[in-house]
């Protein structure tokens, strides 16, 4: 089994030291999970790139973009981190796009190859995610 590459928080000390929980995070470890915090999000409109995290479990994390990454992740190590745009489709959600833009991990450019793509993927209505721009 290929062990996957992990990134540790490298921003500022202060933000790490205040890092508190997320507000409007969802741990997408199901589907429907993921699907409820989309509908939400969906009368606020989904133009607005999602902050998001793989934490070391393989789980991908999503919260509103004015969150803190390290917050999302729980101050814990990723295997992926960046920003992450949805969109609505005839069945469901699609990914328009995801980056690495995370400057507390400053993880690869293609971080979320690793796992978030598979996650995206293992949810039906969820197609593959497009390359980072």
């Amino acid at each position: 089994m290929t062990r996957l590459k992990r990134y540790r928080y490298v921003g500022p000390p202060e933000i790490l030291a205040r890092q508190v929980g997320p507000v409007g995070i969802v741990v997408a470890d199901t589907p429907s999970a993921l699907d409820m915090w989309l509908d939400d999000r969906r009368t606020t409109g989904l133009e607005e790139p999602a902050t998001f995290v793989v934490d070391r479990h393989g789980t991908l994390r999503v919260a509103p973009r004015q969150n803190e990454h390290v917050a999302c992740a729980a101050g814990q190590d990723v295997l992926a981190a960046g920003e992450i745009t949805f969109a609505a489709s005839n069945t469901g959600y699609v990914v328009q796009a995801v980056s690495n833009q995370s400057t507390g991990y400053c993880p690869d450019p293609d971080c979320w190859r690793q796992s978030p793509q598979h996650l995206i993927v293992s949810a039906s209505h969820i197609q593959a995610a497009s390359p980072p721009h």
